[in-house]
C-alpha cells in the first residue's frame, strides 16, 4: 500500500491543477487511479461478478429519460451515478463529506431546478449498491458513452482491489494537493 500511495503522489505532483474546479480535480484523481491500475496490469481481477458497465447503465437510464438533453448532461448523469457507486462503498462516516465533494457541486451547477428530486433518487442508489453489491470491491474511476440508435453504450472502468481506505486516501491527497496549488 504505500508503494501505491507513494506512486500516487508521485503522479499527483507532475500535474498542474491551475484555476480547475475541486470536482475536475477529483476527476483528474480517478485518471491517476486509472493509470495506477494499467501499472500493476498483470494482476488478475479479485472479483468475478456482474458487468459494472451493465449495472451503471441501468442506473443511468432512468435518470436520462428525466434529466438530459445533451451529451454534457449525460456526461454529468453517468459521473453521478459512478459517484454514487463509490460512495456506497465507502464508511457511513465519510458518505457526507463524499456528498459534498463528488454529488453536490454537479447537481447545484447542473440541475438546480431538480435538484431535491435527483439528490433523493441519488441517494436511492447509494442504498442500492450497499445492500446489493456490498460485497463488491470496485470504484469507478472513469467511464466512456456513446449513443448509438437511442441506445447508450456505456463502458466503465474500475479498479481492481482498491480499499474503500485506499479510495478516501486518494482523494485526501488530491484535495492536499490542490490546497497546497491554491
Amino acid at each position: 500500500m504505500a508503494a501505491s500511495l507513494s506512486n500516487c503522489r508521485a503522479l499527483l505532483n507532475t500535474i498542474h491543477f491551475g484555476e480547475c474546479t475541486l470536482h475536475t480535480m477529483i476527476n483528474r484523481l480517478k485518471r491517476i487511479f486509472s493509470r495506477l491500475a494499467f501499472l500493476c496490469a498483470g494482476q488478475k481481477p479479485s472479483f468475478e461478478g456482474p458487468g459494472l458497465s451493465g449495472i451503471i447503465a441501468d442506473w443511468v437510464e432512468p435518470l436520462l429519460s428525466e434529466y438530459s438533453d445533451s451529451n454534457h448532461e449525460i456526461e454529468n448523469i453517468i459521473d453521478l451515478t459512478s459517484n454514487c457507486w463509490n460512495i456506497g462503498a465507502c464508511p457511513k462516516d465519510h458518505r457526507a463529506e463524499l456528498w459534498g465533494l463528488l454529488i453536490q457541486p454537479i447537481v447545484e451547477e447542473h440541475f438546480y431546478e431538480h435538484r431535491h428530486d435527483l439528490q433523493g433518487k441519488l441517494r436511492k442508489l447509494i442504498k442500492v449498491r450497499e445492500k446489493l453489491y456490498a460485497h463488491d470491491p470496485r470504484f469507478i474511476l472513469d467511464f466512456r458513452f456513446k449513443y448509438r440508435r437511442s441506445q447508450l453504450r456505456l463502458d466503465i472502468f474500475s479498479t481492481r482491489d482498491l480499499s474503500p481506505s485506499q479510495f478516501m486516501a486518494g482523494l485526501d491527497a488530491l484535495i492536499h494537493q490542490s490546497e497546497l496549488n491554491a
